[in-house]
């Protein structure tokens, strides 16, 4: 689950959205659990022995093994619960260094401090087929949703650039986002329509945001309103737009604005 959504992240950064669609199809019909949870799993993994006996603690492969009968009793010590809280263990040190590190100190803690711990409920992260759950595909996911609707990697933090719709999966023809927060210190709502931008709403949040580039391909956007409020007021003395070819700046920001922008007709 976690490697289709880094794979998507990755179509998004490289403006291909067809293929941000083919990934996240793929992550959603494969690698998120039955029934309405929509928790990302992961295939049940076990340690390559003699590759962590060379010191490689994230070393895994795919383990192919029926999973053992889970135990009738939420408080049972038995061994059928073993295989799957150390497969839960070993998947959560393998994502994090972190977890690693926590993982590492339970291992070399006394025997006797770990048989009287909870008999591990991270049995509970393991479904019926033994997939594990994972974090990462479900934050990968929405990572990869926002880079292919907006991407804000380019530009100082005083200066950055919004990158509308640069990965649009091609079903994806008509929606709408609100309250997205972006670097810079901005909040925006956006609709699109037949692949287009239909609308924006920016909110400055910074003081330290003194200009902004919105690009779009194709698009130049012109100052459709503003708030009511008192920044807003004095936005509307101070504010200027200038534009080049799919580029449009917005000069001389005020903190608290709310600004309405629509495409150039």
């Amino acid at each position: 689950g976690w490697s289709r959504a880094w794979a998507a992240a990755l179509a998004a950064r490289l403006h291909d959205g067809a293929d941000v669609e083919a990934h996240l199809v793929e992550l959603v019909s494969r690698y998120l659990a039955a029934g309405n949870s929509l928790l990302a799993t992961h295939p049940p993994l076990r340690p390559v022995a003699a590759l962590q006996r060379q010191g490689c603690d994230t070393c895994f492969e795919r383990d192919d093994r029926p999973p053992p009968k889970a135990s009738s009793s939420l408080t049972s010590t038995s061994e059928t619960t073993t295989p799957l809280a150390t497969k839960a263990a070993a998947l959560a040190s393998a994502s994090s260094s972190a977890l690693a590190l926590a993982r590492k100190q339970q291992h070399t803690a006394p025997r006797r401090a770990q048989a009287s711990a909870p008999p591990a409920r991270r049995a509970g992260m393991i479904t019926s087929k033994g997939d594990v759950f994972q974090v990462d595909g479900n934050l990968g996911l929405t990572a990869a949703v926002q880079e292919a609707l907006v991407q804000d990697i380019r530009g100082p933090l005083d200066h950055v650039e919004l990158h509308l719709l640069p990965a649009l999966p091609p079903s994806w023809r008509h929606g709408e986002l609100t309250g997205l927060k972006t670097r810079g210190g901005f909040d925006l709502d956006l609709r699109w329509t037949d692949g287009k931008i239909a609308n924006l709403t920016l909110r400055v949040l910074d003081a330290h945001a003194h200009a902004l580039d919105i690009r779009c391909r194709g698009t130049n956007f012109l100052l459709a309103g503003l708030g009511a409020s008192s920044a807003d007021r004095q936005a509307k003395d101070n504010l200027r737009l200038s534009t080049s070819p799919s580029v449009t700046t917005i000069h001389n920001l005020v903190v608290g604005a709310t600004l309405y922008l629509a495409p150039a007709s």
